[in-house]
């Protein structure tokens, strides 16, 4: 035999009331905690200091468009007699025009023949005429060939077309049998069979 116990329904409904009162105030009260906590971040989060940041990037700005520049810039290309060569710098500035030649720091050429023989020439400062393929060393310049020759000088053009560095003025050389000074050199063709040039007022002291 069961036995059947009533229920009274007033006694089910009021658990699901106060879980229908707690359901209903949890969606309106849990948002409004999370704005709360979001508003509290923001409102203690740390500044960036930009403001001391801007002003010297707009220096910055401002200097590069006045005065533009190139960083490590590099030619490279093949010479009339077949020597490839090489001219970099440290940086470079162009002139206004287009035509005008690009100043650069530090330039140096590198012409280096099909056997492996090289020759280099480097110095502080340079003038490059890109329409020309001419650079006008200033300031410190030195040249070295295969065979052993330490050439320096204050000024020499050094062409980027043919194989020629010239210079018009006091020349330097250590040379492997001594010393050499004269009032200009000339030196062309390839790293492995140039002809180097000594004139005005040549003076030798050999050793033997």
């Amino acid at each position: 035999m069961i036995a059947c116990v009533p229920v009274s329904y007033s006694a089910m409904a009021a658990p699901l009331q106060r879980y229908s009162r707690l359901v209903f105030w949890l969606k309106i009260l849990l948002p409004i905690l999370a704005l709360a906590i979001l508003s509290t971040l923001f409102l203690f989060a740390r500044r960036i200091g930009i403001d001391g940041v801007l002003p010297y990037a707009q220096v910055e700005v401002d200097r590069l468009a006045r005065d533009p520049r190139l960083t490590a810039p590099e030619y490279k290309g093949v010479t009339d007699d077949g020597s490839a060569v090489t001219f970099v710098a440290t940086t470079a500035y162009p002139g206004k025009t287009s035509g005008d030649p690009i100043r650069t720091d530090n330039p140096s050429a590198l012409y280096d023949a099909k056997n492996g023989s090289q020759t280099t020439v480097a110095a502080k400062d340079g003038m490059y005429d890109s329409a020309a393929g001419l650079v006008t060393l200033i300031t410190d310049v030195v040249v070295k060939t295969a065979d052993g020759y330490n050439l320096q000088a204050d000024h020499m053009l050094s062409s980027l077309k043919t194989s020629l560095i010239t210079a018009e003025g006091k020349v330097i050389a250590d040379a492997p049998f001594g010393k050499i000074e004269a009032g200009a050199m000339r030196l062309s063709g390839p790293p492995d069979d140039h002809l180097l040039v000594f004139n005005k007022g040549v003076r030798l002291v050999y050793t033997p």
